[in-house]
This record gives C-alpha cells, sequence and structure tokens, in this order.
C-alpha cells in the first residue's frame, strides 16, 4: 500500500472526528493539515521511535570504592579462619532471589523463641495503598547502587545476618531490629527513584547507607566466633572495643536510613519543578496518539496478510480466507457446525440470573458502548497528555502496539489515582481512544472499565460480569445466525453455569469463542483494576487474569494459528500484580513525567508531526 495514503487520518482530523474527544482539534487549521500531511509522509505513516533515555548514574566515590574492598577482604579471611561453613554458604550467595524468605525464616526464629507473634515489617515487600505503590528503603537503595559487585556484597551482608539471627537468639532481636528500619516506607514508588540517580547528595546518603549496614554486619559476625571477627576486623575499624557498641551500629543504619530518605524526599520536591518544562516541550500529544493509532489501522492490512499466511501455512488444507481482509459484514467463525447459533447463546450470557426483571444483551452492549463514549469525553488533563505523549516512545507499548506477537502490559499511573475518586483516569481515555480508532477488518476490540462497574449489585461488575462483557462484545461481530463450534462445549452445561453466574463458565464460553475468531488481532483492555484488588472481587480478577494469561500462553505456542492476542490491564494495586504471576510487560507513568532527560525524545516525537 502507497504510504502516501493519508486518508485513515485526515479524514479523521478534517472531519472533526477529534473533536469529539477534544475540542481543541475540532476544526485544524490548513497549515496544521499541510505540516502533517508531508511529516506524515516522511515518516512513512509512523513515529519515530527512539530509545529510552535514562538518567545516568554516578560513579562509586573512591572513599565507598575502597570501603568496598577492604570489607570484602576483611569477610573472607573471617570466614576463612573461623570455618564456619554456614556462614561461608550465606555470604556466598550472591543473588537477591530468596532474601525475603531468609528474612522471613529469621523473623520466625525470634517469634518461635519469644512463643509470641511479633508485628514486623517485611523489609522487601513493597507497601500497599489504593492506586499506588509506596516502596521500602532498601528497595530504593538497590536500584540507586551499581549492579553487580555491590549489590550482591549487599545481599550476601544481608543472608549472613538472616544466618546469624537464626542460630544466635542473643542477637537476633538487633539484628531484627535493624532490618525492620530498613521496612521504613518512602512516600515514593520505586519506579520513581531510577530518575534520581544522577543526584550527587542522594549518591552520597546512599553510599553512607550502604556502608553503615555492612558495618553492621562486620559487628555481628562476632557473635558467631569473636576471635576470628577481632583478628579480622580490627585493623578494618581502627577500634580496640571491636563488638562492644552493636548497638550503636544499629542507630548509625537508622541515622543512615532517614538520611538517605530525606535526600530522595528532596529529589522529588526538585523533579516537581520540572513537570512545566516538559509539558511545554509537547506540542500535542494527543494529535500525536493519533496519528500513531491512524497509522497503524493503514498498516493493518499488510499485517493481516502476515498473519493470513501464517494460517495458510498451519492448515492442513488450503482454505481461502483473504476475503476475511475484505470483511465488512457479519464475522464468520473458523470452523463451521456442528455446534449452534449466536443467536442462542445471546439470551444466556445477558440475563441478570440473580432475580427481578432480566436485562437484555441490547442493553448490556449499549452499557459497554456508552462506557466508552464516557470515557472519551474526559480528556485528559495537560499531565495526563503529558504522560500520553512519554507513553508514545516507551519500548514497551509501542511493541506492544505494533508487533504480531501474542502479549499482555500492565501500565500503572500511580500518581493520578492518588486522592481521587473518579472512576476513570488518563489511562481509561487511553483505552477509549484505542477501542474507538482501532477500527478495521480483521481488528476485534473488547473494552472493561472495572470503575464503572464496582457499584454493589452492578450487573457486569466483578470478574464475572467483566468476562460476561467481554464475551458479549466477541459475540457480537458473529451475528446473531452465526454457527458456532463449540469446540467440545456444551450448549445445556453453559446454561446450567451462567445461570450459577459462574465465572469459569463466562471464561469457558469467551474461549469458545475465541477459538472461532478467524485470522486478526484481538485486543482486550482492562481498564482501572484497582477497582477489583479486595475481597471476592480481588479473587475474581486474579482467576480472570490468570485465564487471560493462559490464553496468550497458547496463542504465541499456536502462532501459526494466525491469531493474535494483545491484552492492556491499567493500575492494578502492587499485590494484586505480584499474586497474579502474569508474563507482562510493566510500565510506570509516573517515571516518564518526571523524567526531564527526555525532552530531547520528545522534541523528536513532535518533529514527526
Amino acid at each position: 500500500m502507497d504510504h502516501r495514503d493519508l486518508t485513515p487520518v485526515l479524514q479523521y482530523l478534517a472531519a472533526g472526528q477529534a473533536g469529539k474527544f477534544d475540542d481543541s482539534w475540532a476544526n485544524p487549521d490548513p497549515a496544521t493539515l499541510e505540516r502533517a500531511e508531508s511529516l506524515y509522509i516522511a515518516h512513512h505513516g509512523r513515529l519515530p521511535s527512539p530509545a529510552l533515555v535514562v538518567p545516568k548514574q554516578l560513579e562509586p566515590s573512591e572513599k565507598f570504592r575502597v570501603y568496598v574492598v577492604n570489607f570484602t577482604e576483611c569477610m573472607h579471611h573471617f570466614l576463612e579462619v573461623s570455618g564456619d561453613k554456614s556462614a561461608t554458604e550465606a555470604f556466598s550467595c550472591k543473588s537477591w532471589d530468596g532474601v525475603e524468605d531468609e528474612v522471613a525464616k529469621a523473623m520466625e526464629a525470634v517469634e518461635g523463641h519469644d512463643k509470641r507473634r511479633r508485628s514486623w515489617r517485611k523489609p522487601f515487600e513493597a507497601a500497599d495503598r489504593l492506586g499506588g505503590i509506596t516502596a521500602r528503603r532498601i528497595e530504593f537503595l538497590v536500584q540507586l547502587i551499581p549492579d553487580g559487585e555491590y549489590t550482591g556484597l549487599l545481599a550476601g551482608g544481608l543472608r549472613l545476618l538472616c544466618n546469624t539471627a537464626k542460630r544466635k537468639k542473643e542477637v537476633r532481636e538487633t539484628i531484627l531490629q535493624m532490618l525492620d528500619s530498613l521496612g521504613d516506607t518512602v512516600s515514593h514508588s520505586k519506579a520513581q527513584i531510577r530518575l534520581y540517580s544522577d543526584d550527587p547528595d542522594l549518591k552520597e546518603k546512599s553510599e553512607d547507607l550502604y556502608m553503615a549496614i555492612l558495618d553492621f554486619v562486620a559487628y555481628v559476625v562476632s557473635y558467631l566466633n569473636r576471635s576470628s571477627a577481632i583478628e579480622s576486623f580490627k585493623a578494618f575499624f581502627q577500634q580496640t572495643d571491636y563488638g562492644s557498641k552493636l548497638d550503636d551500629a544499629v542507630d548509625k543504619v537508622k541515622k543512615a536510613s532517614a538520611s538517605f530518605e530525606g535526600s530522595v524526599s528532596i529529589c522529588f520536591q526538585t523533579r516537581v519543578e520540572i513537570i512545566d518544562k516538559n509539558v511545554r516541550a509537547l506540542v500535542s500529544p494527543i494529535m500525536a496518539l493519533y496519528f500513531t493509532l491512524g497509522g497503524l489501522v493503514r498498516d493493518f492490512p499488510t499485517q493481516m496478510e502476515q498473519l493470513v499466511r501464517k494460517e495458510m501455512q498451519n492448515a492442513a488444507m488450503f482454505q481461502p480466507t483473504m476475503h476475511f481482509i475484505q470483511f465488512v459484514g457479519p464475522m464468520q467463525p473458523q470452523m463451521p457446525p456442528p455446534g449452534f447459533n449466536a443467536s442462542q447463546l445471546w439470551p444466556l450470557l445477558c440475563t441478570n440470573w440473580n432475580g427481578g426483571s432480566p436485562t437484555v444483551a441490547e442493553d448490556l452492549l449499549a452499557n459497554s458502548k456508552a462506557d466508552v463514549q464516557l470515557a472519551l469525553r474526559l480528556p485528559p488533563s495537560s499531565r495526563g497528555q503529558n504522560q500520553i505523549g512519554y507513553l508514545l516512545i516507551e519500548d514497551a507499548f509501542v511493541v506492544w502496539l505494533k508487533s504480531l506477537e501474542s502479549q499482555i502490559l500492565v501500565l500503572h499511573d500511580e500518581q493520578s489515582l492518588e486522592g481521587t475518586s473518579s472512576s476513570l483516569s488518563t489511562l481509561s481515555y487511553l483505552c477509549a481512544l484505542i477501542t474507538e480508532m482501532m477500527s478495521a477488518p480483521g481488528m476485534v476490540r473488547l473494552c472493561f472499565f472495572c470503575g464503572l462497574h464496582s457499584a454493589d449489585g452492578d450487573v457486569l461488575g466483578g470478574g464475572y460480569g467483566l468476562m460476561r462483557s467481554l464475551a458479549l462484545q466477541l459475540l457480537q461481530p458473529f451475528g446473531g445466525n452465526a454457527n458456532l463450534s463449540t469446540t467440545g462445549c456444551d450448549l445445556n452445561l453453559l446454561g446450567q453455569g451462567l445461570m450459577m453466574n459462574d465465572l469459569s463458565t463466562a471464561c469457558s464460553v469467551f474461549n469458545m469463542l475465541l477459538h472461532n475468531v478467524p485470522v486478526g488481532v484481538v485486543y482486550i483492555l482492562v481498564d482501572g483494576a484497582f477497582w477489583y484488588a479486595s475481597g471476592s472481587h480481588g479473587d475474581e480478577m486474579a482467576a480472570v487474569m490468570a485465564f487471560l494469561n493462559r490464553l496468550v500462553i497458547e496463542s504465541r505456542a499456536n502462532a501459526n494459528r494466525g491469531l493474535v492476542l494483545k491484552i492492556l490491564v491499567t493500575n492494578p494495586t502492587p499485590s494484586q500484580r505480584n499474586s497474579w504471576d502474569i508474563q507482562a510487560a510493566v510500565v510506570h507513568l509516573e517515571q516518564s513525567l518526571f523524567e526531564d532527560s527526555h525532552e530531547v525524545d520528545v522534541q523528536r516525537m513532535i518533529a514527526g508531526f
């Protein structure tokens, strides 16, 4: 296809369609359209996607490097002289995997010894807040120190502390007090800390905290073998009372930890001042998004040809499917009967089986469409537009949007959700715009806004309502008379399960419908997952994500099937995301918002319009 064909984008702008979502684009002037045309052609209808620029991490200070070398030599000497195999094994493990488990075991040892439960904080577990993440001090420290030797040494030291706590009851309480101080929360997300890695004061404070922790380790090992410790570390500390000031070492860690957090807060306030400069650097991120999506729609027939070729190569017998590229009517199932037709499934999916008057299918579908229009009527603020602009040069998002590989992408906009009761966010607008614009033969868009269905008694509430809505949206393109292959499903059993509001049955129906979809790309957009973070909704949401994750894995394994699944989930809580155990790329929008070094990339992006 000729890349100079601007019809999908220019007609969209010239006809005032963009004005439905943003009044400022209702009547674009001729100069804007002319400039857009020339640059759209120059970039072949695509946005340039420059590599993500992150702050350059400062080099460790000379004092820090010397300290690490000396500590390492002294510790190895202690382990060799003491002959303590258990301590050697603990310190030699440089991986962070399992450090949290070792801390938990040490805490259990204290509880078992004291015969009472303690409310110890878990220093390596992200604190959970509605719509956001609050990271621990130790998490921030690990993000700032140079990777490799330095992180490995810290991991080994912490494992050695846990090993000592389990073995030596007289020092357990003190060790866990120190670890507990590292569990204090910092009022910013872990993604933000990487933005401050070029700050000299924070580098100094992070080095001080790192050295204070290892100083504490050096004091603690005297409880394993005092004579060996004195011999190994006396020169290191240059003092005669080694081993007698463990409490002072704890205080030193606490002081360094508090100073470290104070430096983080100062960095955060400084970065806030950069927002205005970043906003001014963006001419119109929303226009950039229109062009990106319009370009994808324009190029999609070429992608469809690739998918069709895959399917044809995989088929045992050649069956022409190219007609699907030109398809404008009801979607024909990939496998015809035996089975049942779509009209038999509609009433089973749409009826409210909890009593009261039944809800017809047309009403539920109208609800889904109305949800999209509602989200589109709430265009992002300047800050939200800024986030969308940076998202367009975020590699993970660009790959998810453009590639022909089934995958899950999780987007976080934590700060915009803090302290707000709004059911919709900037990412809701993004989901709605993708649903509205990504319309082409072979594209299927399914969208659900959890925040709009969080009230008690909502007919589409919870994980069951989510899957029922997605199934109805997926069923609609087939038309009422389309025959569906059941892939082993029994209509009567499906009906019984749906009448019981059974989530697994709703998932089975969706899976059955998906198997009837011919070659193409299915977009599944689930917005505001944090609204379903607790109680029964939380359990249902976890089951839904496990189901969608299995679909993606199966789609990848059967790539020649010619069907691609692109799943976008916005704003789950940290505990949700961790419990889901899904294979997904994750993007934190607040990292982009405060990143001033992105400005050059943004200017390059805007130069394409």
